[in-house]
């Protein structure tokens, strides 16, 4: 465990949330809920993600107690006006899943891109070190307790 594996595997994981959350975002826009874009929450800039706990604290202290071995965090989440989706119930859900499904895509774009090019070395395991993170961070989110996803 070194202080550069530290500041990279907590850059993967705000690559992750970071298109997590927008995805929820997003989602939540194209059924008619403005709040998200107003908050300026519709980015996949991740300082706008950013959450003091679940971003910095908790992957930290992951981090450190398993030695580097396993990492999990996660994000302000984007805040969505039931009241100004066309369908609520059904677009909740559709909100719901777009954040796993966002990280399950992400993971497999870039298990295509590791199997498409030549790639090796640091790069290949920054790369599936990120694949690990949005699998993690999907499956999580879709277990049925609140206030996750898959509640």
């Amino acid at each position: 465990m070194n202080f550069l594996d530290l500041f990279f595997t907590m850059s993967l994981l705000l690559i992750a949330v970071s298109a997590h959350e927008f995805s929820h975002g997003f989602v939540a826009y194209k059924c008619g809920d403005t709040t998200a874009k107003y908050a300026g929450r519709l980015t996949l800039n991740p300082i706008a993600h950013i959450d003091l706990f679940g971003t910095i604290l908790l992957p930290l202290m992951l981090f450190i107690s398993t030695g580097g071995r396993f990492v999990f965090g996660a994000a302000k989440p984007v805040p969505v006006n039931f009241m100004a989706l066309k369908n609520p119930k059904r677009d909740m859900i559709w909100i719901g899943l777009s954040g796993p499904a966002a990280n399950f895509l992400l993971a497999v774009i870039l298990t295509l891109i590791i199997r498409s090019l030549p790639i090796s070395g640091y790069l290949l395991y920054l790369l599936a070190k990120l694949i690990v993170i949005n699998v993690i961070l999907a499956v999580f989110n879709l277990l049925p307790l609140p206030p996750l996803d898959g509640s």
